[in-house]
């Protein structure tokens, strides 16, 4: 979650831990928007994957004005890049990086309609 806050300019909207101090659920804002995350879950998630299915993936879409200063910040912060700031052919402007927990953020200026 603090990497996210400082690589990615997300602000702590609400965190519940538990008795440990760990995540146990947190929502983060970024502009007009809210993602709800949590940490790596051995109980519930990973027992319900087809056998074929490694491990919990997916990817998350962060729209930005300024895609360079964000890839700036991000790689600051220790991003691991994925894919540099490009142009797309659908007009947009994007990276990709990974965060610590190994989730895979694609970053761009692209609003879909």
């Amino acid at each position: 979650m603090d990497f996210l806050v400082e690589a990615f300019g997300f602000t702590e909207h609400a965190v519940r831990r538990n008795e440990d101090g760990c995540i146990e659920r947190a929502e983060l804002r970024h502009g007009n928007g809210l993602v709800m995350l949590s940490g790596h879950r051995d109980d519930w998630m990973e027992s319900k994957l087809p056998d074929h299915v490694g491990g919990v993936t997916g990817s998350v879409y962060l729209v930005v004005d300024d895609v360079d200063a964000h890839f700036d910040r991000a790689t600051k912060a220790g991003a691991q890049v994925a894919r540099t700031p490009e142009d797309t052919s659908h007009g947009s402007r994007e990276y990709s990086a990974w965060d610590p927990e190994g989730q895979l953020w694609h970053v761009g200026n692209h609003h879909p309609r």
